[in-house]
């Protein structure tokens, strides 16, 4: 299984489906990195390699990362699917060879047979100080067939989403947004509102950190929404292949034909 080591951890990428709707459940649109460090054998939380250290470069370890998750991905033979990679908008200003770096990723994907398509870059929402360097960096990504994601979308999100508007092909909504926004009918009405409104425009939806069964219901009221969450699939590392390219509802058969009620209603 691929692996890294930064400073005094050796680092995995574990790989988390993300679905969409299918005949009876929901099928494989592709994959996110995520980050597993180790030291001494036990795993640790991912933050600890991106806290404060004299020993861990932040650009050095985002664009490690990034090629371990390209690696550990082409490794597993996904063909077919997507992967997607975050991106803090902070480290912009950090690193001035980050089009070289960019430039040289994407040639190692197509060595792999991975092409610029089948690539989903997501700039953390969490950036307050997000500039035009955003919008640059967004624009050279769709030129190369990249795709470009707002992650972590919440109440936050307001300055990163006018900067992009226009740009951004699918946009994460954060979990915690999502459960505020489901207090009460209206503004679960004004939440599937603008859901649908995205979708309505070509933008691709993904409700993320959908834990129980019940959190279903939330996509339920936007048929073209993905979703992304332990309740369907946990984040995997590489060496427990093979893959499920599809996964069932957990409500059961009863849930969907309610659901095209709903939709036909």
């Amino acid at each position: 299984m691929p692996h890294i080591t930064l400073g005094p951890y050796s680092v995995v990428s574990a790989l988390q489906p993300i679905l969409k709707r299918c005949a009876g459940g929901w099928e494989v649109e592709g994959f996110e990195g995520l980050a597993r460090p180790f030291l001494d054998g036990k795993p640790l939380p991912p933050t600890v390699l991106f806290a404060p250290d004299p020993a861990l470069d932040p650009v050095v370890v985002d664009w490690a990362l990034r090629h371990l998750h390209l690696e550990s991905f082409a490794a597993a033979s996904l063909h077919g699917a997507e992967l997607w990679l975050n991106f803090d908008p902070r480290l912009l200003g950090r690193d001035p060879v980050l089009l070289d770096r960019l430039a040289q990723f994407l040639g190692v994907a197509r060595s792999y047979g991975i092409g610029s398509a089948s690539l989903v870059w997501e700039f953390t929402e969490n950036c307050a100080s997000c500039n035009a360097g955003v919008i640059a960096l967004t624009r050279v990504l769709r030129r190369e067939g990249v795709w470009v994601a707002i992650d972590d979308f919440g109440a936050g999100a307001s300055n990163l989403l006018r900067l992009t508007r226009g740009l951004a092909d699918i946009i994460k909504i954060d979990r915690q947004w999502l459960h505020h926004m489901r207090a009460t009918p209206q503004t679960l009405a004004l939440l599937q509102t603008f859901l649908s409104g995205l979708t309505d425009s070509g933008v691709r939806v993904v409700l993320e950190g959908l834990e129980l069964p019940a959190d279903l219901e939330l996509a339920d009221g936007v048929p073209e929404a993905r979703v992304q969450g332990f309740v369907l699939a946990r984040p995997q590392l590489t060496r427990t292949a093979p893959w499920a390219q599809a996964y069932p509802d957990p409500r059961g058969a009863e849930a969907n034909h309610g659901r095209h009620q709903r939709a036909a209603g």
